[in-house]
């Protein structure tokens, strides 16, 4: 894996995510969504966040208030559903084992942006909300995408089309007669 990163900056295996309940540590309550993050870039490359200036001019915490399309970051929300793609007001709590509240605010941004400095990125980002419900949202059926390389290949993706559309009817409509 080492090798392969070295190779392809920025590419890691889909399941670099785990939403779920925060703790009060982490996001400062009960509710909220973890959104773990962990990515290489290129020593020319940058990680594509631009931090929200009036969060942190106030708080002193490191939110999101955007991320750059085609940016190493950009790439790893690409693979992700919609709702576990970090974002706007998702907060930077974690950084390559060093936390917003290991230390007084200013000290620990400072720390945390040092880190950012590194060519790998360990993130843990938290955002306000139910977990279940992202979790809901993320894991519910979508679209199928087929490729054909021969036209005689066509029945058997038109095949494969209406299966998924069968099964996503079907459990829409679980416990329903129809």
């Amino acid at each position: 894996l080492d090798d392969a990163l070295r190779i392809a900056p920025g590419i890691l295996p889909p399941n670099d995510t785990a939403p779920g309940d925060s703790s009060e540590e982490e996001g400062g309550s009960g509710e909220g969504v973890r959104l773990r993050v962990r990515i290489r870039r290129g020593p020319d490359d940058k990680w594509g966040v631009k931090w929200h200036k009036n969060i942190f001019k106030q708080s002193g915490r490191l939110a999101v208030d955007e991320v750059t399309e085609g940016s190493v970051l950009g790439a790893w929300n690409e693979r992700q559903p919609l709702e576990l793609q970090v974002g706007y007001g998702d907060r930077l709590v974690r950084v390559n084992g060093v936390g917003a509240s290991d230390l007084p605010a200013a000290q620990g941004t400072a720390k945390m942006r040092a880190e950012l400095q590194r060519e790998e990125m360990r993130a843990l980002f938290w955002r306000p909300g139910r977990a279940d419900a992202a979790l809901q949202r993320a894991q519910a059926p979508g679209s199928v995408f087929v490729c054909v390389a021969q036209e005689a290949d066509l029945a058997a993706a038109a095949a494969v089309a209406a299966a998924h559309e069968v099964l996503h009817r079907a459990a829409e409509h679980e416990g329903e007669d129809f």
